[in-house]
């Protein structure tokens, strides 16, 4: 069984002349990428690896996350993961070692978005259909599959949860 975790960014800045790629989260982005966090460690979901794009907003998210997991997960950055389009995020799930039975992908909106509902079969319950209509900053889309990282494709997982910031928040009021 292998888990992907599939998260967006956290909430972050946008200051008029600063570039997408260097702009970096908020306080509520930080708070909220360490509350998932916690969430997935808590819940035995703490990955074996994780890869993000090089933007600002995505380091700042992977580091904020690997703080909290215990043991904390290798981690690198893919360039080719800023901005990506689904496929090219497939292509970077695809090359992850056989060793690694969990792997979280830090990314962008619609890439991101796009590849879960992609990846996710015919999902049906309340965290597919939220997944159809918003993929907010933080959430985390836990799709599992019966097969090895090179043979994930469209339809071949199943949704087994959507984490989302804000309901985490709600819960903790």
């Amino acid at each position: 069984m292998r888990q992907l975790f599939l998260m967006r960014h956290a909430k972050a800045v946008r200051e008029p002349g600063l570039s997408d790629h260097a702009r970096w989260l908020t306080q509520r982005g930080r708070d909220d990428a360490v509350r998932v966090a916690r969430f997935l460690q808590d819940n035995r979901h703490r990955p074996d690896l994780a890869i993000a794009s090089d933007a600002r907003r995505t380091r700042e998210t992977l580091e904020l996350a690997s703080g909290v997991f215990n043991p904390a997960p290798a981690a690198r950055l893919d360039a080719s993961l800023y901005l990506a389009e689904p496929y090219a995020i497939l292509k970077a799930i695809r090359a992850t070692p056989a060793s690694v039975s969990k792997l979280l992908v830090v990314g962008h909106n619609p890439g991101i978005a796009d590849l879960a509902l992609a990846l996710m079969g015919r999902a049906q319950g309340a965290d597919a259909e939220r997944l159809a209509l918003s993929f907010p900053t933080s959430a985390v889309a836990i799709i599992e599959f019966d097969c090895d990282w090179f043979a994930v494709e469209e339809l071949a997982g199943r949704l087994e949860r959507l984490v989302i910031a804000k309901s985490l928040r709600e819960e903790q009021d």
